[in-house]
C-alpha cells in the first residue's frame, strides 16, 4: 500500500519530495504491510507497542473504504501503535490461524497477544470504540478519555441488567477527582437507576437527591428521577400506613365497641390515600351505631370535606348510604 504512493512524488520539487521522502521513511516505521511470516513474527509479535491488524482484500470494497480511515488514525497516532496491513490472500495460512472470517477485520495485538477483534465495515461507533481500546494501550487517552469510557462501559452493564457490575463502574467513575464535578449529576443519575432496578430502593433515593442537588434545572425534565423518588416515597407511606394500622386494628380488636378506634381507622385510610376503604369504614360505624347522628357520620363528613361532594366515591357512598338508612329506620 506504501509502495503506491512513491510514483506521486515526481510532479512536485526536489525540496518537496525529500520532505516527503522522509515522511516516508518515518512512515515506514509505522504503518507497514505483513508479506511474510518473518514479517509477522517481527513487526507483529515482537512490536514494542500495540499492532492494529488490518486484514484486507484487494477485490473487497468494503477494505478500500476503511484503509484511508484506520491509516488516517494512525498518522496521528504518530508512532504510538502501528498499523500492518495483511493481506489475507498473500499469507492464507496465517488467516486461518487468526481465523479471519470476513474482511475488513481489524485485530488488536499487544505484547504479541490478542486483545480485541472488529469483523466487518464498522459503524462510526463501533470503529471509535475499537480504537478507544487501542489508544489506551498505546496511552494516548486522556483521563477524560478514560472516563467517559469507564462511563460508556458501565451504560452497556446497566443495558444488559449487569447491575452489580454497572454500579461498580459508576462507583469506579467518581474516583476520577480531576472530572468528577463534571460527569457528577450523570453518574449520581444512573447509580440511582442501577440500584433502583435492583431493588434497593433507599440507595435509589440517596443517589436521585444527590442527582437533583448537582443539576436541579436538568433533574426537573428527568422522568426516571422523578418516577424513582415517586415510587421510594409511595413505597415508605405504604409501609408507615401499614404500620400504623395494624397497630390500630389490634388495638381495636381488642375492645370491640371502641368506635373511637374505628374512626381512627377510617382516617388513616383517608390520610393514606385509600379512599374507598375509608368511607368502607366510616359506612360500616354507621351501620354499627345505627345513627346518622354518631361519629360514623361525622367521620363520613370529614372525608366528603376532603375529597369534595363531586368525588364518585361520594356519590356512590350517598346511595348505599341511602340504602343503609331504609333498613335502619324500617
Amino acid at each position: 500500500m506504501l509502495r503506491a504512493l512513491k510514483g506521486t512524488f515526481r510532479f512536485f520539487s526536489t525540496d518537496i519530495k525529500k520532505e516527503a521522502m522522509a515522511a516516508m521513511e518515518e512512515y515506514k516505521t509505522f504503518i507497514y504491510d505483513i508479506d511474510s511470516y518473518t514479517a509477522w513474527l517481527s513487526k507483529v509479535m515482537k512490536s514494542p507497542v500495540p499492532v492494529v491488524l488490518n486484514c484486507y482484500a484487494d477485490w473487497s470494497n468494503p477494505c478500500r473504504k476503511l484503509v484511508p480511515i484506520i491509516q488516517k488514525h494512525a498518522l496521528e497516532a504518530r508512532g504510538k501503535w502501528a498499523l500492518a496491513n495483511y493481506n489475507i490472500d498473500e499469507l492464507p495460512d496465517l488467516m486461518k490461524g487468526l481465523q479471519i472470517k470476513v474482511v475488513p477485520t481489524l485485530i488488536l495485538m499487544n505484547g504479541g497477544n490478542y486483545i480485541n477483534k472488529l469483523e466487518g465495515m464498522p459503524d462510526e461507533d463501533s470503529l471509535a470504540q475499537f480504537l478507544s481500546d487501542v489508544k489506551m494501550l498505546a496511552g494516548l487517552l486522556t483521563d477524560e478519555d478514560i472516563l467517559v469510557s469507564v462511563l460508556e462501559a458501565a451504560k452497556d452493564f446497566l443495558n444488559a441488567k449487569e447491575y452489580d457490575n454497572a454500579v461498580f463502574s459508576y462507583k469506579d467513575a467518581l474516583k476520577n477527582e480531576k472530572y468528577r464535578e463534571k460527569y457528577e449529576y450523570l453518574i449520581y443519575s444512573n447509580l440511582a437507576n442501577a440500584h433502583f432496578l435492583k431493588g434497593e430502593l433507599a440507595k435509589a433515593e440517596d443517589y436521585a437527591i444527590k442527582a437533583r442537588s448537582k443539576n436541579p434545572d436538568e433533574a426537573k425534565t428527568n422522568k426516571e428521577l422523578e418516577n424513582i423518588l415517586n415510587v421510594v416515597e409511595q413505597t415508605r407511606n405504604n409501609q408507615e400506613y401499614t404500620e400504623v394500622l395494624n397497630k390500630l386494628e389490634e388495638e381495636a380488636s381488642a375492645d370491640l365497641m371502641n368506635i373511637s378506634k374505628q374512626t381512627q381507622i377510617a382516617m388513616v385510610h383517608l390520610n393514606y390515600g385509600y379512599h374507598q376503604k375509608a368511607i368502607d369504614k366510616a359506612i360500616e360505624i354507621i351501620e354499627k351505631e345505627k345513627s346518622l347522628k354518631g361519629e360514623g357520620q361525622k367521620t363520613l363528613l370529614e372525608i366528603v370535606k376532603v375529597l369534595g361532594e363531586k368525588h364518585e366515591s361520594i356519590i356512590a357512598a350517598r346511595k348505599r348510604l341511602q340504602k343503609l338508612m331504609t333498613k335502619i329506620y324500617v
